[in-house]
């Protein structure tokens, strides 16, 4: 009885270890293989705001599909289309989100709007340790809509080796925990 003090608290701790490593693992090879996802044909972009290059991300495969559809979702109150982008020729495909303030009201807008035009497949742009929560909860919201990952890494978030991606990395870390407690608050809802 008196290990107990000591052996579940050890088992927490490592078994949360092992789910994060699991979890690195995974948001680092979702990075590499999401360039098979070029191929897949989609007919929505949706932009999950608050890191380098994934307005721009978003831009470029909108010029490459002029024909789908683009919501940026979270953007400032100030922030205006011809902020955004001085190319005329794609404004009228670009949706502006400012009424989010969390992944969970990104889900909401994003699954809302796409409903709204009738959009299928969104190419999801978001930070590679950001997709799998946002991922969770646009299922969650729409689980017929086919979301397909398109993760944006900044320079200063690439690993130089194999060794780099198993740090422990308090960002990362904080990142993991955030998806555990969505898994659970949907899981419990």
């Amino acid at each position: 009885m008196r290990y107990a003090f000591i052996v579940i608290p050890l088992t927490f701790i490592i078994l949360l270890l092992i789910g994060y490593f699991n979890f690195i693992n995974y948001i680092n090879r979702n990075h590499y293989l999401s360039s098979n996802n070029n191929k897949i044909i989609f007919d929505g972009i949706a932009i999950l705001t608050g890191g380098k290059g994934r307005i721009k991300e978003g831009l470029n495969l909108l010029e490459k599909n002029s024909e789908a559809k683009l919501i940026i979702s979270g953007v400032d109150q100030k922030v205006t289309l011809k902020t955004i982008t001085k190319k005329n020729n794609i404004l009228e495909n670009i949706y502006l989100d400012k009424k989010s303030k969390s992944t969970i009201e990104n889900a909401i807008q994003i699954t809302s709007w796409a409903k709204m035009l009738n959009l299928k497949k969104i190419k999801i742009i978001t930070s590679y340790y950001h997709m799998p929560r946002s991922i969770l909860f646009l299922k969650h919201y729409d689980k017929d809509m086919i979301f397909i990952p398109h993760p944006v890494r900044s320079k200063s978030q690439k690993y130089n080796n194999r060794i780099d991606y198993f740090k422990l990395d308090p960002f990362l870390f904080e990142e993991y925990v955030k998806y555990l407690l969505s898994f659970l608050i949907l899981v419990i809802n």
